[in-house]
């Protein structure tokens, strides 16, 4: 009787042992499919990233060329001074350091020719922006839309701020009649001070929509 016991013992615990390592098996697959279904999703994802990443990075080319593009769109003319201007000019001495012109009146009247540096309609491209700093003296900027300057009719011009800062002087050419009649206008003289005592320095000049 005792050893039948025994042997119905072992038997259950055979079971018990079996059953367990099913579950421990089980679990284990579970596990490992779990993971490799996790693994997987991951791996879709990175995929998906880096195809994305890829295709705006293929863009890069087209999205700067349209940038470009509407930049020259609004711009009909820019001088931006990164090099030494060979205008003709009279009392004005003339340096450029780091994209910066800078102006020095010698004499009264100072002026630079800026003769046939574009074309354009008035009509289209308006405003003249320029980005200037007053280092000594007061005074007018003055622009003569008109390839020999000697008439004041066709004359635009703005106060400067001579607080030693930065500032960007706007001239809208429709605010003059003869200059805004105008079909092409190619170049201008820059009266860029009256004073004869002035100097100032200049980023930029813009012609713009």
């Amino acid at each position: 009787m005792i050893k039948n016991m025994i042997k119905k013992e072992n038997g259950s615990m055979a079971v018990y042992v079996t059953v367990v390592l099913l579950t421990m098996l089980i679990l284990i697959i579970a596990i490992f499919l779990m993971s490799s279904a996790a693994r997987k999703t991951q791996m879709q994802t990175s995929i998906g990233v880096k195809t994305t990443y890829e295709s705006d990075n293929s863009k890069a080319d087209k999205i700067y060329e349209e940038l470009t593009q509407k930049l020259n769109e609004k711009y009909i003319y820019v001088e931006d001074f990164n090099t030494q201007p060979n205008y003709p000019s009279s009392n004005t001495d003339i340096t450029v350091n780091d994209g910066i012109v800078t102006l020095t009146a010698t004499g009264n009247d100072p002026q630079i020719m800026m003769y046939n540096v574009t074309s354009f309609n008035p009509l289209e491209y308006r405003y003249i922006d320029v980005k200037y700093k007053v280092i000594n003296g007061t005074d007018v900027m003055e622009f003569f839309m008109i390839e020999n300057p000697s008439d004041q009719t066709y004359s635009v011009s703005h106060s400067l701020e001579n607080d030693g800062q930065w500032h960007v002087l706007t001239i809208d050419l429709w605010d003059y009649p003869n200059v805004k009649s105008r079909e092409t206008i190619t170049g201008w003289r820059w009266d860029w001070v009256g004073a004869s005592t002035s100097s100032i320095q200049v980023d930029y000049i813009k012609i713009r929509k």
